[in-house]
Parts: C-alpha cells; sequence; structure tokens
C-alpha cells in the first residue's frame, strides 16, 4: 500500500458513512415542486418518482398538478386516475377503489364525452382488481 493509501486509511469508515447518509438522504422521497414548473414537467417527475418507488412524492407532484391545473377537466381526471393507481399500488385500496370508481363516473356525467378516453379505460381495468384485494380475494 502507498504512502498516500496509508494516510487516509482512518478517514475511509467515516467517509463510508457520510456516502451512506447521503444515499439515505437523497431516497427520501420528498418532491421538489418550483412555482414556474409546468403541468408536463410536474407528470414527467411525478412518474420518474413513480419508476423510482418515490410514491410519495409521486403523489406531491400530482397534488401540485391538480392544485395548478385542475380548472382543466381532462388534466383533472388524468391526475386523479394517476393518484388512484398510485394509491392501489401502495396498498390503500379503499381511496384507490373511491378514486377509480369517480373517474369512471365522470364519463357517464354531462361532458364526460369530451375527456381523454385512456383513463375511462385505464379505471376500469383496474378497478375490479383494486376490488378483488378489498375482498381478500387477490394478492
Amino acid at each position: 500500500m502507498t504512502q498516500i493509501h496509508k494516510a487516509f486509511r482512518p478517514f475511509f469508515p467515516v467517509a463510508a458513512i457520510l456516502v451512506a447518509v447521503l444515499a439515505v438522504g437523497c431516497a427520501s422521497g420528498a418532491a421538489v415542486v418550483t412555482g414556474d414548473m409546468s403541468y408536463e414537467e410536474l407528470v414527467q417527475r411525478a412518474q420518474e418518482a413513480s419508476d423510482a418507488y418515490r410514491h410519495e412524492a409521486a403523489l406531491d407532484y400530482y397534488a401540485a398538478a391538480l392544485e395548478r391545473f385542475g380548472s382543466d377537466p381532462a388534466i383533472k381526471v388524468a391526475c386523479d386516475y394517476e393518484i388512484a393507481f398510485l394509491q392501489y399500488k401502495t396498498g390503500d385500496y379503499e381511496s384507490a377503489a373511491a378514486g377509480l370508481s369517480s373517474v369512471v363516473a365522470r364519463y357517464d356525467a354531462p361532458g364526460g364525452e369530451s375527456l381523454p378516453p385512456q383513463y375511462r379505460i385505464l379505471a376500469a381495468k383496474v378497478l375490479p382488481t383494486v376490488l378483488g384485494h378489498m375482498a381478500g380475494g387477490e394478492e
């Protein structure tokens, strides 16, 4: 071992602890939402967070999108579906069932024909699975 390696050897445990603390801090899942983020950016960040199993952060991004852009019915139904799907993924089946049912019902209400059709289709596909979990029949 060279003299330099020997000189730094006492600091290796400290460095390892520091790296571990930083890794845990970065994995906390907290969403960073700024005031200038567009709907598209919020959704992109939500999808990235969800893909990384940072479900709370994803929910925060969708909530911010709803708060800022939810007056648009198409955006509202998209965010509501995504939130309900995340609730399903995290095992909050009651909230997921309520959210998915609400999404499906919105298409039967006046103006529902103008909403993006994919969320009705997706909600209708996922809802029976959620209800099965609630009944204790699906794992």
